[in-house]
């Protein structure tokens, strides 16, 4: 028996663009737009990386106001899902916008700093979510942001790792960043 029949492969991704866009319900529409419109309220500067893109919603919305953004995820279901609606973009829109396949911790960004880094609803899926803010940190130009959302409290979903609190963020971040602002959007944590 072949190897590559018993393989299941799971693609563990959220439909985080079609959440925002209603075709997951009304509900978490509304959910999904407060944090997005939350996040893009503080993005600073014109470079952005969003790390943990997924399908792309929130660089193809900060590259509609002329930001630079790269989206990265690990999931080729999700980025391919986020080229097919960056193709349908206007031309100045896909100028300013890239997705890439790609593990953030070994992906090389040269001399490449950023603006802003987002981390949505990714910390809560790491077995070791401080070097991710590690390299974060790493990455930002002088005075940049990091912006991450986690869910807020006991969670039962089949990859998450981590079960974030207010102190929880506050002792991840505590000598890596200044925390500026502090959020709870429904769910989640800001």
């Amino acid at each position: 028996m072949d190897n590559k029949e018993n393989t299941i492969l799971i693609d563990l991704h959220d439909r985080v663009t079609e959440a925002y866009y209603g075709k997951l319900g009304d509900k978490l529409m509304s959910q999904t737009q407060k944090r997005i419109h939350w996040i893009c309220k503080n993005v600073k500067g014109e470079k952005i990386l969003d790390v943990g893109c997924s399908q792309g919603i929130l660089p193809l919305l900060l590259g509609r106001e002329g930001k630079e953004v790269t989206g990265l995820d690990m999931s080729q279901t999700a980025i391919d899902y986020a080229c097919e609606v960056l193709s349908n973009e206007a031309q100045n829109v896909k100028d300013y916008v890239a997705f890439l396949c790609a593990n953030f911790m070994q992906q090389d960004f040269g001399d490449d700093k950023f603006d802003t880094i987002v981390i949505a609803e990714v910390l809560e899926h790491l077995v070791n979510p401080v070097e991710f803010i590690k390299k974060s940190s790493s990455l930002l130009k002088k005075g940049g942001s990091l912006i991450i959302t986690v869910p807020f409290g006991i969670n039962d979903f089949i990859d998450h790792k981590h079960t974030y609190y207010f102190t929880d963020m506050y002792e991840m971040l505590n000598g890596h960043f200044n925390l500026d602002n502090t959020v709870i959007l429904g769910k989640w944590i800001g």
